[in-house]
Parts: C-alpha cells; structure tokens; sequence
C-alpha cells in the first residue's frame, strides 16, 4: 500500500509538474499531424498485457525522460510502478519470472546496466531486497545522475529546449 501511495503521488507530481512540456508536446505533435502517442504491449503484473505509452520519437525536447512521460498514465492507471523491475515486452516466454509478482517500473536498478543479462540480475536483486527505503535510493540515485553527469539528463534538456527556443 506504502508502494503504491508513493507511485500516485509522484506521479500525480510528475505530471502537474510536466503538464506545460505535455501540452506543448501534444499541441506540436497535433499540428504536424503525426501519432500523438505510441506504445508497446508489455507483461505486467501477474502477466497482465498492458500498452506502455510514450511520446514518438520526433519530439522538440529530444529526451529519453520526456519521451516517457505518458508512461505515468500506466503509473495512474495502476499497471506499472514508478520503480520496479524492467518491463518485458508480452508474448515473451517469461519463464516463471519473479518480476511478474510486481509491477514493472518506469525506472529502476535495471537502468545501470545495458546488458539484458545485467538487467535480469539487477531485477533479482531489486526482488530479493525489496523495501521502500530502496525505491527511494533508487529515485535520489537516477534523479542525482541526471543532475551530475554534463551533457546528460536535465542538463542536455535544457540545452535542447534553449536550442529550440532559439530557432
């Protein structure tokens, strides 16, 4: 219940926060004419399929964060977690899978690693140590790196948002 509490209110935060950046997306997208949104079908809890929404690919702000920002209707709609394990694409055979106990997260340990191999080692140790206190490490870990790191996160974001003003 603590879990799912914390998921409504970030993103309940995330999208009032974003909600300008949302609604000029949409606008812009809607004037060119192109998909406002696509998505993929995913197993989610219990094997549950569900579509993970996203933005397409030609956004004005080129970020991966804003690209995901829709996937917090699925947090709302409670078929993913703000943190949890990688979301599997559905129809893969899923082998008994733990992760499927649990939501599949928007973020999570899952991210420090590019090799699918890590990521289903990084989600193991997401679902043998899991608590509360671990989601947040998580949260302040992913929010410190997008922060820290020139060139990345927040700062290539807003680079390219002055870099779209500018033109």
């Amino acid at each position: 219940a603590a879990k799912r509490g914390l998921d409504l209110a970030l993103a309940i935060l995330l999208v009032v926060a974003f909600s300008p950046l949302l609604v000029l997306e949409v606008t812009r997208l809607r004037l060119k004419a192109s998909p406002l949104l696509e998505g993929r079908e995913v197993a989610g809890r219990d094997g549950r399929h569900f579509r993970l929404l996203a933005f397409p690919l030609n956004l004005a702000v080129r970020s991966e964060f804003v690209r995901k920002l829709p996937g917090l209707w699925n947090v709302l709609a409670g078929q993913l977690s703000i943190v949890g394990p990688r979301p599997h694409p559905a129809g893969v055979a899923q082998n008994g899978r733990a992760s499927l106990r649990i939501r599949p997260g928007l973020t999570g340990l899952w991210r420090q690693a590019d090799d699918p191999t890590q990521q289903d080692v990084l989600d193991l140790y997401y679902l043998r140590n899991y608590s509360l206190w671990l989601d947040l490490q998580i949260l302040y870990n992913r929010g410190k790196s997008r922060l820290d790191h020139p060139g990345s996160g927040w700062r290539r974001e807003v680079s390219a948002r002055q870099q779209v003003e500018q033109t």
